[in-house]
């Protein structure tokens, strides 16, 4: 028996229409049908749909935890933007980075896979993930450089350097320490 929703979603994921239609627009990001397409599999997603994905984890996390923030999803700029030397200072002007558990940061590497980069904000250890190995050094130091940045802005002293571990996770099985 077919549904509205599984007509509707054979009419967007069949293809009938302009790719460029905005199907809908949540948190001031347009979707279109060709976006959707892009969750078909095999298909590469692209910055339209990952960071919809983190606005609602946003969203749905601080509903959960009671109006306490204690875990960020950055969008896919943010990690683009800190590569390119562009200040990010602004991005967490709504919240305090020390008073979080984790800060999610999605990595695009050469425009055509995606990464991950979480600050374990208590533990002073920030991780990369990547499921092709790729080393991810340049974006975990970009990450201390972008708290260390935080901290003397906010609290007026520096990150120590030496009590924070760097690990860049090449693949599930080994992930090294620097």
């Amino acid at each position: 028996l077919a549904t509205f929703e599984n007509i509707r979603i054979d009419e967007v994921l069949g293809g009938w229409g302009d790719l460029d239609d905005v199907l809908f627009t949540r948190f001031r990001i347009d979707v279109t049908r060709g976006d959707m397409l892009r969750l078909c599999p095999s298909v590469w997603l692209n910055d339209e749909l990952i960071n919809v994905w983190m606005e609602l984890l946003n969203e749905r996390t601080l509903a959960a935890t009671g109006r306490v923030k204690r875990v960020h999803f950055c969008n896919t700029f943010f990690a683009t933007k800190l590569a390119e030397g562009v200040s990010v200072r602004r991005w967490a002007r709504r919240f305090d980075i020390f008073e979080l558990d984790k800060l999610i940061v999605p990595v695009h590497v050469r425009s055509n896979h995606w990464c991950l980069a979480v600050v374990f904000v208590g533990e002073q250890r920030i991780q990369y993930y990547d499921s092709l190995g790729g080393g991810g050094m340049d974006v975990l130091n970009r990450l201390f450089g972008y708290l260390d940045g935080e901290m003397q802005a906010r609290r007026g002293r520096c990150l120590n350097r030496e009590l924070w571990t760097l690990v860049r996770c090449p693949t599930r099985r080994s992930c090294r320490t620097e």
